[in-house]
């Protein structure tokens, strides 16, 4: 599903939109891609950095293998790049905004999501998780909170995507919040670092 709303013309509209702003305009004129990381690099990180914190991240949701899919390519236009961005933060985004991977975490960056990059992907995650537990007759209210949190650390902080966050592992993961405008109380429900 992904691959087709690669392709539609909001997809474009979300890549102008993106592409406005002057350091991801930068980050794709020069080609930049991440570099390649591992588990054991990560784990190798001081404690409370953001290196720490997403190898943390990776033990609780046991992934046992970093995928960098993106990271080897170049990119032939501006929306494979930005939707490589996308992909490729989606798990760092985690950690600096403080979302647990789980269903109201996922919903709560999925309005994050929306708000900093107007991706329309993120509205199948969150109406789909409403409807889920509206059918099954549970509370939707832990869902409510986090998107409000999705949205208004969104719309108080800096365009994460355009940093090359990636090249902050080394850094006190308080000081990358800081640095990026995530000044948000709710922020540390998932501090692993």
């Amino acid at each position: 599903m992904m691959h087709e709303i690669k392709k539609t013309s909001m997809a474009s509209d979300v890549t102008r939109h993106l592409m406005n702003d002057q350091l991801l305009a930068r980050m794709f004129e020069r080609q930049w891609v991440p570099k390649k990381i591992s588990l054991e690099e990560l784990k190798s990180h001081p404690n409370n950095t953001a290196g720490q914190a997403l190898y943390q991240y990776y033990r609780t949701t046991k992934i046992k293998r970093i995928d960098n899919p993106y990271s080897a390519n170049r990119f032939k236009d501006q929306q494979s790049f930005v939707h490589a961005r996308m992909r490729e933060t989606h798990d760092l985004l985690h950690v600096i905004t403080g979302f647990d991977p789980d269903g109201p975490g996922e919903v709560g960056l999925a309005a994050f999501c929306l708000f900093q990059h107007r991706t329309i992907s993120s509205t199948f995650i969150i109406f789909g998780a409403l409807m889920e537990n509206i059918a099954k007759g549970k509370s939707i209210d832990i869902y409510l909170e986090a998107i409000e949190r999705g949205v208004v650390m969104a719309n108080n902080c800096k365009l994460i995507i355009s940093y090359q966050i990636e090249d902050w592992l080394d850094r006190q993961l308080k000081n990358v919040r800081e640095d990026l405008g995530v000044h948000n109380h709710y922020t540390n429900t998932i501090d692993l670092a």
